[in-house]
């Protein structure tokens, strides 16, 4: 399996709070991703520091501040920030104005309305980016392994085809997240997985733990997208390792083998401008 690696090309941009550039073309007007780090906020402790997750546990007032800051370098107003409460399913919302708080629950957004920050909050789990940009047309898809087996990558383009996007022409970005060399599961994983089909298991590794497995999340969803229509040459992956790069990441499974039970979330966000 391919060893996780720090991407050289994805600096860091200067700025109130660093963002990881990964828009994939540069031609392609009119369309931003953006992913958050973990510096340059206000939280303390456990969510040191830019921790954008108002539900594990941070005091809200620090929150709140980290989002207004997120949303001051875009140069927009809080409000045009959408957010969902994410539970690993496979449920899209059609999003043409601001959401209600609180957020609602699903996995998946989309819109073709310009200037609404479609964002997902992760913190080992995948966030895939998605735009048609002559649709204009974009989604956001949150993608653990339980939403990335159950389909949330289809249910996504599903949508956004609905709103006039055509497969071959959306591009799509995998955020970071938990790699494929530390991505340790058991055997109810590997067994939901090939349930599905016999093909996923391609995926997996054994781990050095007997009866383990190692599981290529980032791996599986390029495998999803293509399968939906999508070109090859227009999924990336930012192959950034969400486990290993403590200084840049906030990772869920690092923090509870360290017995730690707080751990904040970074936000991977895409917008038509």
């Amino acid at each position: 399996m391919k060893s996780d690696h720090h991407d050289r090309s994805a600096k860091i941009l200067p700025g109130d709070i660093p963002l990881l550039p990964m828009n994939p073309l540069p031609h392609m007007q009119g369309v931003r991703f953006f992913f958050t780090t973990r510096p340059h906020g206000v939280s303390q402790g456990s969510y040191d520091s830019l921790n954008l997750a108002d539900h594990v546990g941070d005091h809200p007032e620090s929150v709140r501040r980290n989002r207004q800051r997120l949303m001051r370098l875009l140069d927009l107003p809080d409000e045009r920030l959408c957010l969902l409460r994410q539970v690993h399913g496979t449920r899209v919302h059609l999003t043409s104005d601001v959401h209600p708080t609180p957020p609602p629950e699903g996995d998946a957004l989309v819109t073709d309305q310009p200037d609404l920050v479609l964002g997902i909050l992760t913190a080992d789990c995948a966030p895939v980016l998605l735009a048609d940009p002559v649709a204009r047309v974009i989604g956001a898809a949150h993608a653990g392994w339980r939403g990335a087996v159950a389909g949330i990558i289809t249910t996504c383009l599903e949508a956004m085809c609905r709103l006039g996007a055509q497969r071959h022409r959306v591009v799509a970005v995998i955020g970071p997240c938990i790699g494929p060399s530390t991505f340790v599961v058991g055997p109810d994983v590997w067994e939901q997985f090939l349930r599905v089909s016999v093909d996923h298991r391609i995926h997996f590794a054994n781990a050095p733990e007997t009866g383990r497995y190692l599981l290529d999340l980032p791996g599986f969803l390029k495998c999803q997208l293509s399968d939906n229509g999508l070109v090859p040459d227009r999924i990336h992956h930012a192959d950034l390792c969400t486990f290993r790069q403590e200084k840049l990441f906030f990772s869920h499974r690092r923090s509870t083998q360290r017995g730690e039970t707080a751990c904040g979330r970074q936000m991977a966000g895409i917008l038509l401008a």
